[in-house]
């Protein structure tokens, strides 16, 4: 990893050399959550970015010829991100290169592929098309992009079992100024003591030709060939912009083999100045597991400081559950949670 280091700080030079074709970008995402109550013999303390992962860190350089590009990225990661389960990973998220063909057309991509396309408008961020392989994008005219990727590789599992698997996603987007489509999918098979086949799809739409509000829809379905649990997920958000108050609403449906959640989440936000905004939201989660129901409702407020890409944001909190066979739970949270992206 040091000599991953040495060449970013390479890059990073470079990109102070040539700023014009060269940008250095990243992001850092982490906190701290105190919580206490009755679902804890003793009040904790952990590290948690108030989503599904204890931190994330990433730094990525890019070069831009026109014609031609490159770009390197390494992160840190300990939790989950876009589906994917790190333990304390650091490594690269992206090294590849790509071609550009009639005046940007055609793009051809290779290598550890990173940069995200055809997800669902804003609801939810696939990655389908990302990973080791060849990609190739088509934007046939302004506003639309489409295309295929293919990859292949090995992966390592317990006991240092490996599996080679061979993967090819699709997709497309749109965006009509108004309005915009977009879906995409995946084939995938692993191959070890048999081969076994999965296809995922997910699927969006999003209406922004309102000034004060943006309405998203969309779907995500999981493993639906292959033996084991499948996932469906619909999901429908709506923001309210009215300059210096903000508001919403979130709405969604997650179904796993037996399970299903609903989630419904109102919140609203009010900034005090251009770097201090304070909010709240009522989160409402209704689960039931083969006849068997849980529902929390998760009462929040914080204040969020802005310094250029660097946010500070403290927040309380309760968690209130209600378990049809177990006892009941109350239990209090506070948190601060640092971002930077830059």
């Amino acid at each position: 990893m040091k000599k991953v280091l040495i060449v970013l700080l390479a890059l990073a030079i470079a990109g102070g050399l040539f700023a014009d074709e060269v940008i250095v970008s990243g992001e850092v995402n982490t906190g701290i959550f105190f919580r206490a109550g009755d679902s804890y013999d003793d009040p904790t303390a952990e590290l948690w970015n108030d989503d599904d992962a204890a931190y994330i860190a990433k730094i990525g350089v890019s070069y831009d010829a026109d014609v031609w590009g490159a770009q390197i990225g390494i992160k840190a990661i300990d939790g989950e991100e876009d589906g994917v389960q790190y333990d304390n990973y650091f490594g690269f998220y992206d090294a590849h290169g790509w071609l550009k063909f009639m005046d940007g057309l055609i793009i051809l991509r290779g290598g550890l592929i990173d940069p995200n396309v055809w997800n669902t408008g804003g609801w939810v961020d696939t990655g389908f098309a990302n990973g080791g392989g060849v990609r190739v994008e088509v934007e046939p005219f302004d506003g639309l992009s489409l295309g295929a990727k293919f990859g292949f590789g090995t992966q390592f599992g317990p006991d240092t079992i490996s599996d080679f698997f061979q993967e090819t996603a699709f997709g497309f987007a749109f965006d009509g100024g108004i309005f915009g489509l977009s879906a995409s999918g995946k084939v995938y098979s692993e191959v070890s003591d048999r081969e076994e086949t999965d296809f995922d799809f997910t699927a969006g739409f999003g209406f922004y030709g309102l000034d004060i509000v943006d309405i998203y829809l969309g779907f995500l379905a999981e493993s639906l060939i292959a033996e084991g649990d499948s996932t469906i997920m619909v999901g429908l958000n709506v923001d309210i912009d009215l300059g210096a108050l903000g508001a919403g609403i979130e709405v969604g449906l997650t179904m796993v083999d037996g399970l299903s959640e609903v989630w419904i989440d109102p919140f609203v936000s009010f900034s005090l100045s251009d770097r201090i905004t304070v909010g709240g939201d009522v989160g409402f989660t209704f689960a039931d597991n083969d006849g068997i129901g849980l529902s929390t409702i998760e009462p929040g407020v914080y204040l969020e400081y802005t310094l250029g890409g660097a946010t500070l944001t403290p927040g309380l909190g309760l968690i209130i559950t209600t378990d049809h066979v177990a006892e009941s739970a109350t239990d209090f949270y506070a948190k601060l949670l640092f971002g930077w992206v830059f």
